[in-house]
């Protein structure tokens, strides 16, 4: 009796257990089945070379280039070669790349960083996509940031009531910058202020000039801007790393002087002369009168005995009396033209006019 009672248990126990193994067989079966019938596509190989972007670097102290790594998978049936490199950039244009290496193949299994040179200074900051093409084969494309590594500003001061010769600009390497940078160039309307014109408090400034991050610098450039009255102008520092800062701005109105009129009176002497001289009322600025000279028949001579009435500084729409001491009772019947230089570095003639007798 116990023994068959023992069979029982022994029946019940293998019974399970071999419930249990046909439940795993059959689970490994169906699985087997599902992943063969699913995942064959899957694990296709591809028929051509097909590449990946693994880094993208730009780096600080050169905006002029980038480095691009490029992999050829392991399991790509050949080698390939890079057949161009472009950036797209957010206003839509699309820029070609320089790329050193193109000429050399690529193998499978293998990676390498191609320099790639493209001016990305003005795209600080910004998401940018870099494609790249391959002679035979599937290219690949990456959206990437160019770092904000430096933040430059720039301001320009063009006044006509301290002087058209000379104007002053200050650029700043914010604290937010990450490098130094070292400035090279100024320009004004793409045009450069020589090196020997551009002081830094009064003393000579030499180019490279070195500004760290959270510094500034303010620029007195010794230019004549007069032909650029009334104008807006672009100002613009450039750096050796690539960046560039501008400031664009409206110029003051020119200044516009007349000698309206010049009296020679003999009647109430010859030791002295007059002359009138006004300032327009669309002047962008007042003038301080500086100097007087007188050309008669070719020879310049200078009035160095003057008075102004009501006062040698002349505001727009104003006009002043200058009483010039000279004794031109050898002069008379002689034509001459009179000359008046100002502070701000204007200047303006008289009409050729004659010496009454």
């Amino acid at each position: 009796m116990r023994l068959l009672q023992g069979l029982r248990g022994i029946s019940k126990l293998m019974f399970i257990i071999l419930l249990l193994l046909a439940f795993i067989a059959g689970a490994t079966l169906s699985y087997i089945w599902t992943m063969g019938y699913y995942a064959s596509p899957e694990f296709q190989l591809p028929k051509k070379a097909n590449i990946t972007i693994e880094d993208v670097a730009f780096p600080a102290q050169d905006a002029t280039f980038f480095n691009v790594t490029i992999l050829n998978p392991s399991y790509s049936l050949s080698s390939v070669k890079v057949s161009q490199i472009v950036v797209l950039t957010n206003d839509g244009i699309l820029h070609e790349v320089e790329a050193q290496d193109l000429q050399n193949p690529l193998e499978a299994g293998s990676s390498r960083t191609f320099r790639g040179f493209w001016d990305w200074a003005n795209y600080t900051g910004q998401t940018v996509k870099v494609i790249v093409y391959v002679a035979e084969g599937s290219g690949a494309n990456v959206q990437t940031e160019i770092p904000p590594y430096v933040k430059l500003t720039v301001e320009a001061y063009f006044n006509s009531s301290i002087s058209v010769q000379h104007f002053n600009v200050t650029f700043q390497n914010a604290e937010a910058s990450v490098t130094y940078v070292n400035i090279t160039e100024l320009t004004v309307n793409g045009e450069t202020i020589p090196t020997e014109n551009i002081t830094v408090n009064g003393e000579p400034v030499s180019f490279p000039y070195f500004l760290n991050s959270s510094e500034s610098v303010l620029f007195e450039c010794l230019w004549n801007w007069t032909d650029y009255q009334g104008e807006t102008v672009t100002v613009a520092v450039k750096t050796l790393q690539g960046y560039m800062a501008k400031h664009i701005v409206a110029n003051p109105q020119p200044v516009e002087l007349t000698i309206t009129k010049v009296v020679f009176n003999s009647t109430i002497s010859t030791d002295y002369f007059n002359v009138t001289l006004s300032n327009s009322e669309t002047s962008g600025a007042y003038v301080d009168i500086s100097e007087i000279s007188l050309q008669v028949n070719g020879e310049i001579v200078d009035i160095t005995e003057w008075a102004a009435y009501p006062e040698q500084r002349v505001e727009p729409r104003y006009s002043v009396l200058l009483v010039c001491t000279w004794n031109w009772q050898d002069h008379k019947g002689n034509t001459a033209t009179v000359t008046i230089g100002t502070l701000q570095g204007f200047q303006v003639s008289s009409e050729e006019i004659t010496i009454p007798d």
